[in-house]
């Protein structure tokens, strides 16, 4: 048994009862009315056949007086649900059985559903500003892929001048375990590999292993696994293709002070460094997916090409960074809240400038924004059908701001939101209807209503 059901099905029988009486009433009204016409007529032609002038007659203005009773101040809410339940009981009722859909039609409940569930939309709406800035910012983005998108580009392709000057950067110790080429670099020829590719048959390149290749560095040695006739064959070395020992370092320090020096060397080569992870898939026990791998890094698919691809990426967040920084900052100079306050309650807006990206508005633009290059890179690989040209650093960003923007939202759409949403708006309401259709001293008289939530 729900008391509010019984409280409310008794109340809209009040309602109800309260209807027909004012609709019988109103008849009753109607009728006197055009009695008192018919009479004031009569009374008219009588004036006027005794030639006697229709005196002035005066009403007497009585001011009408409406007491309010509040029932709800004069019993507690059981004692309100005992003569709810007694009334319904008056009108043949059952009051145990009382649900929703015998207070409303199932076709208002249904739209009362709706609005109760309805999506909760985000505090911040996007501006003709904002739209504009976004596309500006995804073809600038584009533009930077098309240009600096293809491994071969004359500006900073393989046979650029751009590349041949990195080139002279790559410098480095040898003989290190991780640049093993004998027994392991001949052995893997059915994924394709020869000379000049070492990097990507060999883990010590990998950034994602760095421990291990660490430990190569520090005793000598190198560890790897090739393939032979579609058997993985485990590798292990203390010497190079030619039979020389490798140099052993005296401490783990050292031998990452060598890693470094190694990697940032190779890192500006023609071939440059794999993409980190590289040597998991050359570990494989799929020829096919070896196969593409070393393919894919002799076709320019290595970090140095991804760096200078990723000025898509550092443009499109440069200027959307710029944009909403100046945002932020005209919004604090309308405000007068541009200096922090001694108690740092204005602290979140001067973060906005600094942190653009963590207002859920701002993520949805550089989400777009990146979403929109990555897209047209895609229908670039497809149509040229070119899969090293992809570029890796609009992928990571559209995953930096897809995690946080579903969260986001996920959060805007569930029950606790909801409610509050509709708590929220149902306060508002009752608020604006007391304060329309009952004298103030009624609504102080009021209980006090829960704060909006």
């Amino acid at each position: 048994m729900d008391k509010d059901y019984i409280i409310l099905k008794s109340e809209q029988l009040d309602v109800d009862d309260i209807k027909e009486s004012m609709h019988e009433l109103s008849e009753i009204a109607s009728v006197q009315s055009s009695k008192i016409e018919e009479l004031q007529k009569k009374l008219d032609q009588i004036y006027k056949s005794q030639g006697l002038e229709k005196p002035e007659i005066k009403y007497k203005k009585q001011e009408a007086i409406t007491t309010i009773t509040n029932k709800y101040e004069a019993m507690s809410y059981q004692e309100l649900a005992d003569e709810a339940y007694q009334d319904l009981t008056d009108h043949g009722l059952d009051p145990e059985n009382i649900k929703r859909e015998d207070l409303l039609d199932s076709e208002i409940i249904e739209e009362i559903d709706k609005e109760l569930n309805r999506p909760v939309a985000r505090a911040e709406k996007w501006g003709t500003n904002d739209f504009i800035i976004v596309f500006s910012a995804a073809i600038v983005g584009i533009t930077a892929d098309f240009v600096l998108g293809n491994r071969d580009n004359p500006l900073t392709g393989q046979n650029s001048e751009f590349s041949k000057y990195l080139d002279e950067l790559h410098k480095h110790k040898p003989n290190s375990p991780i640049d093993y080429q004998g027994k392991y670099f001949g052995a893997d020829k059915e994924s394709g590999a020869n000379l000049g590719t070492h990097r990507i048959l060999a883990k010590g390149h990998d950034l994602f292993r760095i421990i291990e290749a660490i430990w190569q560095i520090k005793n000598g040695t190198f560890v790897g696994i090739t393939h032979h006739n579609g058997i993985a064959e485990k590798i292990v070395s203390n010497v190079n293709q030619y039979g020389k020992p490798y140099e052993v370092c005296e401490t783990y320090y050292e031998a990452l002070k060598f890693f470094i020096e190694h990697m940032k060397g190779d890192f500006f080569s023609k071939m440059s460094l794999p993409i980190p992870g590289y040597s998991f898939f050359m570990e494989s026990d799929s020829r096919a997916l070896r196969l593409l791998t070393v393919n894919l890094y002799k076709q320019g698919l290595n970090m140095k090409n991804v760096a200078i691809q990723s000025v898509s990426t550092i443009g499109i967040e440069l200027i959307l960074r710029v944009y909403m920084g100046i945002v932020a900052t005209q919004e604090l100079i309308e405000t007068s809240d541009i200096y922090v306050e001694n108690d740092f309650s204005n602290a979140d807006k001067i973060k906005m400038i600094l942190f653009p990206a963590r207002n859920a508005k701002n993520r949805e633009m550089f989400l777009l924004a990146h979403t929109v290059v990555m897209a047209t890179n895609t229908g670039k690989i497809i149509i040229t059908k070119r899969p090293q040209d992809i570029n890796l650093t609009e992928i990571l960003a559209v995953i930096r701001y897809l995690i946080p923007y579903l969260n986001e939202v996920r959060k805007r759409h569930s029950k606790v939101a909801k409610l509050k949403r509709n708590t929220n708006e149902i306060l508002e309401e009752w608020e604006r209807l007391e304060a329309e259709i009952c004298p103030e001293e009624i609504v102080k008289a009021l209980p006090n209503r829960p704060f909006t939530v």
